[in-house]
């Protein structure tokens, strides 16, 4: 069965109306014939199995299931990536399930995005999260933020409940030894491919964030984060 989006200002008790761009998807790229079966996910949980119409560009409800989000919510803070890395990165960070994005401005990274140049992209990478989203079935969209620096992060989650840790290659913890399967919340900060300078690093743990490694092997930095959370959502189901 075929998964769609739909934004919750579509979706009526008996009917959705699909957007331009998924109705051409629907009708003109995968052909599918007026009463093929289809699912619709609003990204905020809910799950719409129905009947497509070619016609009108509407799939008539028939079930409505609530998904159950994941017991332990992860915001995955990373230094931003150049195009096609960060495209990936998003793209598997949603597949394997992200609670929430934040782009991060960091000393040594190579990419600098001013506000107004994140607006041209925002939509875009709206779009690759809701692919995502429909190729592997995931319930939830993530929010992805605007960029922000290393210290505002901090500071903003300072005083956070759960889990706060750096990702860090000079020492601390290991990912195995502080992961525990009963976490309600994790924020994990991903550095760029350079390393955090001792200034962000010192600014991080001054606001509560812990030092933890991955292991001795170097990982890319868009892969870093995907191993991390592939191993969060394996321990905390």
């Amino acid at each position: 069965m075929r998964n769609f989006f739909a934004e919750p200002s579509q979706i009526q008790e008996d009917w959705i109306e699909l957007d331009r761009a998924e109705v051409h998807h629907a009708r003109d790229v995968l052909r599918l014939p007026a009463g093929a079966p289809v699912r619709v996910i609003d990204g905020r949980g809910a799950i719409y199995q129905g009947i497509f119409d070619p016609g009108t560009g509407r799939v008539r409800v028939q079930q409505t299931d609530a998904a159950k989000p994941f017991t332990c919510g992860v915001t995955l803070a990373v230094a931003l990536l150049k195009g096609e890395q960060w495209d990936w990165f998003l793209e598997k960070s949603v597949e394997i399930g992200v609670s929430r994005i934040v782009p991060l401005i960091t000393e040594r990274g190579v990419v600098k995005l001013r506000e107004r140049e994140f607006e041209k992209k925002r939509n875009r990478w709206r779009q690759i999260a809701i692919s995502a989203l429909k190729q592997s079935g995931q319930a939830f969209l993530p929010h992805v933020e605007k960029p922000v620096s290393l210290e505002t992060i901090c500071g903003a989650e300072g005083n956070s409940p759960g889990a706060r840790w750096i990702l860090s290659e000079r020492g601390g913890a290991s990912l195995k030894a502080v992961l525990v399967p009963d976490l309600k919340h994790i924020t994990l900060l991903v550095g760029p491919e350079g390393g955090w300078s001792k200034g962000e690093l010192r600014a991080a743990t001054d606001e509560g964030f812990e030092p933890v490694s991955l292991g001795s092997q170097v990982l890319r930095a868009e892969t870093a984060p995907i191993y991390a959370l592939s191993v969060i959502r394996y321990v905390t189901g």
